[in-house]
């Protein structure tokens, strides 16, 4: 009989106790909540790709989560939008890690110029989110210049697929689409009035730089990600939502991008039949497209989704939670103390899993080739769920009652 070899765990940090990645299987660990949430991805060749940012307390956890496993390169970086519970820590990844590609947002550097001619302006404690995005295009800013990184504007007509060593797997940038982008500067345009003898800030600018949110709903530029390797299927859905009422904005959108129009390829493969799916928006109501889930279940149910809660009051929705049951054979929720009774209301039952980490609240997922799900961790407070099976019925005079004849009543 072959001899079983023990795993190598993480042994001491916020990960201790965390196995490392497995050669030749793809290995995703979702991160948070703690400010924000982040995925991290071992590809089967050894790469590693870092979506978002995500802080706990004094914890950088992507960054962390490297320096546990002794990483010290990010083979690409995914940026999906500039709202800060998404990017903080972004810049310290930066700088303590050697990034080789960047995917950013679109208009990036619209929003780096402009921030920059504000914060030259605003004294030594400028806004703490406006302070944020600015470190963050600051370190970018710096990594340009030493000339050892790419970085590109995603969108639907971004990025060309990100592929491995091998070919054997490709990340596909999938949102947003044009029309959402350019709602996005169209914002910007607002902002700044030109008179014929000076420059004036508007009104809503005014109220930004002092403080207040920026209002962008839905989301217009968050990038959206789908890995495929063989028969996996992973969908990283960032923030995006529903969209307005434009044939062109929102999963709508992206699903008739993906469409063609006679002259573009058909690759409406990449949200069909997933394996494995983040749900976008922390499983916000807008973030739930019924289009697109049809699509993500075409002939299957999508084996694990996974949601990533913002607080314990509004996100994850119940109404996604409760559109998903038949949807997704089960479901990872990180920090599922913060919402369980909405989880539980919507049908969604906890089922074992092995939880490996005590401090963190993250969710790592294990998948080979064939589009199998070969272990499922938790850390923290996560839970996984499944939907109870229906009981089976019969039908008496036109008339569904259970059917009891596989009981013993004796």
């Amino acid at each position: 009989m072959a001899q079983q070899t023990t795993r190598r765990r993480v042994a001491k940090g916020c990960f201790a106790g965390l196995p490392y990645p497995r050669n030749g299987r793809l290995t995703l660990y979702a991160l948070g909540p703690g400010f924000g949430e982040s995925v991290v991805l071992c590809m089967p060749d050894g790469l590693w790709m870092v979506v978002d940012g995500c802080t706990r307390g004094g914890d950088n956890l992507p960054l962390a989560l490297l320096d546990a496993f002794d990483q010290h390169d990010v083979d690409l970086l995914a940026i999906t939008h500039p709202d800060e519970d998404h990017i903080r820590g972004l810049d310290a990844v930066l700088r303590d890690k050697r990034v080789h590609t960047v995917w950013r947002y679109p208009h990036g550097k619209m929003v780096r110029d402009f921030l920059s001619c504000r914060l030259e302006r605003s004294g030594p404690r400028p806004e703490r989110r406006l302070a944020t995005l600015y470190q963050l295009h600051e370190a970018l800013e710096d990594a340009i210049k030493d000339g050892e990184i790419e970085v590109i504007e995603g969108g639907t007509d971004g990025p060309a697929p990100w592929i491995g060593r091998t070919g054997e797997y490709e990340v596909t940038n999938i949102a947003p689409t044009s029309y959402d982008a350019m709602r996005m500067e169209a914002q910007f345009d607002e902002l700044i009035t030109l008179r014929r003898d000076d420059v004036e800030a508007s009104e809503r600018l005014l109220r930004y730089l002092s403080g207040s949110r920026w209002s962008d709903r839905p989301n217009s530029v968050s990038l959206a990600l789908t890995v495929t390797w063989g028969q996996s299927k992973i969908l990283l859905g960032g923030d995006v939502e529903k969209g307005t009422a434009h044939g062109s904005s929102g999963w709508r959108g992206v699903i008739r991008r993906l469409t063609g129009d006679g002259r573009r390829c058909d690759r409406r493969h990449l949200l069909r039949d997933l394996t494995v799916v983040k749900v976008a928006h922390h499983g916000s109501k807008g973030a739930f497209e019924a289009e697109a889930w049809a699509l993500h279940a075409e002939t299957t149910a999508v084996e694990l989704g996974i949601v990533l809660p913002f607080d314990a009051h509004h996100l994850p929705h119940a109404e996604t939670l409760g559109a998903l049951d038949t949807r997704v054979r089960r479901l990872a929720v990180t920090s599922a103390d913060a919402c369980r009774q909405r989880v539980e209301a919507a049908r969604w039952s906890p089922t074992p899993a092995e939880r490996v980490v005590d401090d963190v609240s993250m969710v790592a997922v294990e998948l080979n080739a064939r589009g199998e799900l070969t272990e499922v961790l938790l850390g923290g407070d996560a839970e996984l769920f499944e939907v109870p099976a229906p009981s089976p019925t019969v039908t008496v005079r036109g008339v569904q009652i259970p059917d009891l004849s596989d009981l013993d009543l004796l």
